[in-house]
């Protein structure tokens, strides 16, 4: 906030103790999707991802462990996964186990 935005709270408020809240997760989430917005659109116009987040890492104050954390959850496929009836219906890969 600037200083005249400080004083016209102050004046407003009476003097009151005021508790703004900084909305680190809200903005974090807002910065994390438009970060990655431009890497997709980096990435589209034919860039390196590793330049590309050269490029954006610094520009969105992200680190470069941070993003390729991001990027890999970008990449993860979701799938509705099912707790219940058999491990072979869900993991193709029991199907041919020798010791079904």
């Amino acid at each position: 906030m600037t200083p005249s935005q400080v004083a016209l709270l102050m004046r407003h408020f009476g003097g009151e103790e005021l508790y703004i809240p900084r909305c680190d997760k809200a903005w974090r989430a807002w910065r994390n999707r438009c970060f990655l917005a431009e890497l997709d659109r980096l990435r589209a116009q034919g860039e390196s991802t590793t330049m590309a987040l050269t490029l954006l890492c610094p520009r969105y104050g992200i680190a470069a462990t941070r993003a390729r954390e991001l990027v890999r959850k970008l990449q993860i496929p979701t799938y509705p996964i099912s707790c219940s009836g058999d491990i072979r219906s869900v993991i193709p890969i029991f199907s041919d186990h020798p010791f079904q």
